[in-house]
């Protein structure tokens, strides 16, 4: 069978076989044998069988191309459906209903029919454009129908399946060309039956049974082939007419099935991802476990079960010529349970959902190292230019004479849009539910995980023997526990709580804090979600994140492994394809009924330990202290944070802090407005005093551990410099979908600039910080007491329109003193000053111009007493410094009280400002 196009070409679309040279044999054979019921071998050899029907088929090619496939759609759907028909259908009366027993009878006596088709081969050739894409074989098709009296049984065999890569692509392995094949001798047995709701012997309360077995497909991924294939499918999407008339008539057949049981058997689909498939052959295999699924009905509920048994992700590198095998996920199984609900009078039972669905999964352990990282971002990256087509190709005519295609049947559209099939309700539910009134839950849902551990592992791993030595972290979800409920109405809720979330240091060394995030010491939960949204197209919705009491304890190193592990899979600049320039352009109206997404972010509690070391168990270490942070944004975002700290404290003796900064409230708020001609950003911050009690010691540590951090900084970013000449060799073999996804139609792209003018829009920001004042307290490691004191007054700053003509001025007042010893009072250095600092630029690339000016005078007192406070502390600090720093700061008193009196004395701190207390009895 040829299609002749209008230039006269022709075009194969069905064949008996390829290769003439083989002699062809039956191309269809069919065989009819009709019994009398007074036969003698009417059951013994026709099983009781008054027509028996055999159909055998020969091998049929199919050449599947989109143009030619869709002409002759267009003539069938054209020539052949027939127009709206204006006579009724048949009504049935109450009378017509009703049969007498000898009808009744007279019916199971009518005969019994069976139907066998046996197909030898079926091949479906994939062809875009005249060229060969892939080719799908399957092996055998074997169907039998038996038609009995009000009963029908349909059982069927489908042979071997493969769909195999025609494309020029050479692989390193010719397992990559079979995209498709089936694990097995068989793709699936399966089975149809109805029962005679009349016949009490064999009904069971349902009206049919539905039997699936089928065997493990095994899938492999190749980007070329398959983006090839995606464009292949998107030309049929002008047969979508199709696809909504077989939608409209299941719809309303799933009317008229009463009850269908079905029992479901898949055994565990493979999924191959090669990584460069020319020339190389690693790749990750994930089989996503054994599928079973089956329900029952019990009076008006219907209970479905469903798992997902053995789901496993291995991958499988070559180093250094050796396959190594890791396995990454192993044995996860998931229940699901279903329950759903039937002729319910929604009326008085509003508090029932209409379904309800309980998840269980097991244990889920993750082992990722950094080579699996990049494998699964590399192919992360993949999916995305796979989908991705030019709207060329999607623009096919349906016909092959380019006119607008006569619709096939308005009694098919009629009957879509026509009362009987009323999608509305799913579509727009809030509309629905305004006209019936009462709103219930339509579903119920909830999801349970023991615990999700996720094992990271550095560059070094490549085997079983390399995973002891190249941990860098493992993280722990314990108890998640996912609920989610929606109404009719379109509004719906969702939560997820975790018991506590951990995270652990695993990397090599004598480390002595291996608990980097230790878990929670409350039996509150740690971490919750909730997602509420409302109903209809103007829907709100709000998103609530709250942590309650996270603890952090790390040293730099864990940090920086962390940071090179994940940005391990980030590209550099250079090596991305260079994207053609696009103009941008603003709509000149903004989507009208688009919802919107509040959310708000809830911390409690939060302590971070920042560690000198993490070898030594009474090591140094800078604590953080947050009573609150909170998070919003709700039209405008804000940010709020309460009792803000941090304290110096050795990890031996926790409770032997010293604070160097005190508790100080802060708050942000940021507002962003935009319209058609000017968007406005509006940022006001307010600081309470900030209060600094650093000493020598506090900021030798501070520096140590910066130093330390840029130390290890400069080593990733030498390591990093290595990675581009390995991802390039990695990324030569994409070059041509990558080429052919950049090469998007720049006509496109200038239809869509052309059509809206582009408009110069102007931005105009405003930032005020007011500070209610800064005090820098230096204080002296020896006898801890204060040696200088720097205190400014509340101050306002402000910035204005940074992006453009940027202007910044404040005005600060501020004082510097010094302790003197000698007679224990301030003395001052520098006398109350004020001055100004502005700074402004002229457009975005000017020049910044600073300027520090005064109208006051700068008096600066150097006095012997001050100068000899300096020698002392500085010769201190060469003499003892050492020792001191080995101690913990404040061990030195700066005062020693000896009692002579011969009585008790009792000393206190007048921190309060009281000149009181009640001594102990």
């Amino acid at each position: 069978m040829v299609l002749i196009e209008p230039n006269g070409s022709h075009v194969p679309l069905l064949s008996s076989r390829e290769d003439t040279s083989v002699p062809e044999g039956e191309l269809l054979t069919v065989a009819y044998v009709r019994t009398q019921n007074e036969h003698p071998d009417f059951m013994a050899k026709h099983d009781g069988f008054d027509q028996d029907i055999k159909i055998l088929l020969s091998t049929f090619i199919f050449h599947a191309e989109p143009e030619p496939v869709i002409t002759l759609y267009d003539f069938i759907m054209t020539t052949f459906v027939p127009e709206k028909s204006t006579s009724p259908p048949p009504q049935i009366t109450n009378g017509e209903q009703e049969t007498t027993p000898a009808e009744g009878q007279a019916e199971q006596n009518a005969g019994k029919i069976r139907v066998a088709v046996n197909l030898a081969t079926v091949q479906v050739l994939l062809v875009n454009n005249g060229e060969r894409l892939a080719t799908l074989a399957l092996s055998t098709a074997n169907v039998s129908v038996k038609l009995l009296a009000n009963v029908m049984r349909i059982n069927g065999t489908l042979g071997f399946l493969t769909l195999t890569d025609d494309s020029p692509l050479q692989t390193s392995s010719p397992a990559f060309k079979k995209i498709l094949t089936i694990e097995g001798d068989n793709l699936a047995n399966f089975s149809y039956q109805t029962f005679d709701p009349n016949d009490k012997t064999t009904f069971r309360g349902v009206n049919s049974l539905v039997t699936l077995k089928s065997g493990a497909l095994r899938l492999t991924f190749l980007e070329e082939p398959s983006h090839d294939i995606y464009q292949f499918l998107i030309k049929f999407a002008k047969l979508k007419e199709l696809y909504d008339a077989a939608a409209a008539a299941a719809a309303q057949r799933a009317a008229e099935i009463q009850r269908m049981q079905f029992d479901i058997s898949i055994q565990s689909p493979i999924l191959v991802f090669p990584r460069s498939p020319t020339d190389s052959e690693d790749t990750l295999i994930m089989k996503l476990g054994e599928i079973a699924a089956s329900n029952a009905y019990e009076d008006n509920l219907i209970k479905t079960k469903a798992s997902l048994k053995g789901i496993k992700l291995t991958s499988e590198l070559y180093h250094d010529n050796v396959l190594s095998k890791l396995k990454m996920i192993e044995d996860v199984e998931i229940q699901a349970n279903i329950l759903q609900r039937s002729d319910l009078d929604r009326s008085r039972e509003l508090e029932v959902p209409d379904s309800q669905i309980h998840v269980t999964i097991s244990d889920v352990r993750l082992h990722v190292t950094q080579i699996q990282y990049g494998f699964i971002m590399e192919l992360a990256n993949s999916i995305p230019r796979v989908l991705r087509v030019q709207e060329s190709d999607a623009e096919l005519p349906l016909s092959a004479t380019g006119t607008q295609p006569t619709m096939p049947s308005p009694l098919r559209t009629e009957s879509f849009n026509s009362g009987a099939i009323r999608l509305q309700p799913e579509i727009e539910p809030q509309a629905a539910s305004s006209e019936a009134g009462p709103v219930w839950t339509s579903l119920d849902m909830e999801v349970t995980i023991g615990a999700v551990r996720l094992h990271l592992y550095d560059e070094k791993a490549f085997g079983d023997a390399d995973l002891r030595t190249s941990g860098i972290a493992k993280f722990s979800l314990n108890d998640t526990r996912l609920r989610y409920k929606s109404l009719i109405d379109g509004a719906a809720e969702a939560e997820l709580v975790l018991k506590s979330f951990t995270m652990s240091n695993t990397r090599a060394g004598p480390t002595r804090f291996r608990e980097i995030i230790p878990a929670a010491q409350h039996n509150r939960s740690q971490f919750m979600i909730l997602y509420t949204t409302s109903g209809g197209s103007n829907a709100s919705s709000l998103a609530i994140i709250t942590i309650d009491s996270p603890k952090v304890i790390f040293s730099v190193d864990p940090v920086f492994a962390l940071l090179k592990f994940f940005s391990s899979a980030i590209s550099s600049p250079e090596d991305a394809p260079s994207a053609e320039p696009e103009t941008e352009v603003i709509p000149s109206e903004q989507p009208m009924g688009r919802g919107t997404i509040d959310f708000r972010i809830d911390l409690h509690d939060v302590i971070v330990s920042v560690l000198e070391s993490d070898t030594s168990p009474d090591t140094q270490a800078i604590q953080l202290s947050i009573k609150q942070i909170l998070i919003s944004q709700q039209s405008v975002l804000a940010l709020t944070v309460n009792r803000l700290g941090m304290s110096l404290l050795r990890m031996d003796r926790p409770s032997d802090n010293v604070r160097f900064l005190d508790d100080f409230d802060l708050t942000l708020s940021m507002d962003n407005r935009q319209t058609a001609a000017q968007a406005v950003s509006n940022i006001e911050l307010t600081l309470q005093p900030v209060v600094f009690r650093v000493s020598y010691r506090d900021i030798n540590l501070i520096t140590s551990i910066v130093n330390k951090a840029i130390e290890l900084s400069t080593q990733s970013q030498r390591s990093d410099a290595i990675e581009p000449a390995r991802l390039a060799s990695k990324k030569s073999s994409n070059q041509r979908v990558i080429s052919s996804t950049h090469t998007i139609s720049t006509a496109t792209r200038t239809r869509r600039t052309a059509a809206v003018a582009p408009r110069i829009i102007t931005s105009k920001e405003h930032l005020k910080g007011t500070f209610d004042g800064f005090r820098l307290v230096l204080i002296g490691d020896l006898h801890e007491l204060p040696v200088l004191h720097l205190s400014t007054k509340p101050f306002d700053m402000v910035v204005k329109d940074w992006s453009a003509d940027l202007q910044a001025s404040t005005t600060i007042s501020t004082s510097i003193n010094f302790w003197n010893l000698g007679n224990s009072h301030w003395e001052p250095l520098i006398d109350p000053w004020t001055f100004t600092i502005s700074a402004s630029r002229q457009g975005p690339l000017g020049l910044l111009a600073a300027t520090l000016s005064s109208k006051d005078r700068l008096d600066v007192n150097i006095s012997v007493t001050f100068v000899e406070l300096t020698l002392s502390m500085l010769n201190a600090w060469s003499r003892e410094g050492e020792r001191v720093l080995r101690r913990a700061r404040g061990g030195d008193a700066p005062y020693r009280i000896r009692n002579r009196t011969g009585g008790s004395i009792h000393v206190w701190s007048d921190a309060d400002g009281s000149t009181t207390k009640n001594p102990p009895a």
